[in-house]
């Protein structure tokens, strides 16, 4: 009885530790595409295998966005990278779009990239992309989409 009891309680410890972030900063995210149009302020999660984003508004969870495996899920709803790119960007794109600008990287094996004073540019085929410090810019003129995210202190 009392090693059940001592298995029980490990489980019941151990079984939220496995989805706790690794990082986290706040964040103040704007997306504007076809799929949604937001614009408040959450976290940025680094979680095991990806990336969540989860958005609030008055203390209430308004957008939950995971980057995970292969898979995005949009508050649940999950695609492949690339079935979710094709609605959310308007083009398939490639697989860790999503992935690289969350993480701040360069996009399109660095097409066009210019170095800047505190990171850089990359402007092709109607995209502008701005990295600079704890500020994201992503803007896509041919399909109308914009994506803006600041890391606050």
């Amino acid at each position: 009885m009392n090693k059940y009891f001592l298995f029980f309680i490990f489980l019941i410890f151990t079984g939220c530790a496995f989805n706790t972030p690794k990082i986290s900063k706040s964040i103040n995210f704007t997306a504007i595409s076809p799929l949604i149009k937001i614009n408040d302020a959450g976290f940025l999660h680094k979680i095991s295998g990806g990336d969540k984003i989860e958005l609030y508004k008055s203390g209430v969870l308004v957008l939950e966005l995971v980057d995970k495996n292969g898979k995005i899920c949009l508050n649940g709803a999950c695609d492949d990278e690339l079935i979710f790119n094709q609605k959310f960007f308007k083009n398939a794109y490639y697989k860790g779009l999503l992935s690289e600008i969350l993480n701040f990287k360069p996009i399109f094996n660095g097409k066009n990239l210019t170095e800047t004073n505190c990171g850089f540019t990359q402007i092709f085929d109607g995209i502008k992309y701005e990295i600079c410090g704890g500020m994201l810019n992503f803007k896509d003129s041919k399909n109308g989409l914009k994506i803006k995210l600041k890391e606050l202190n």
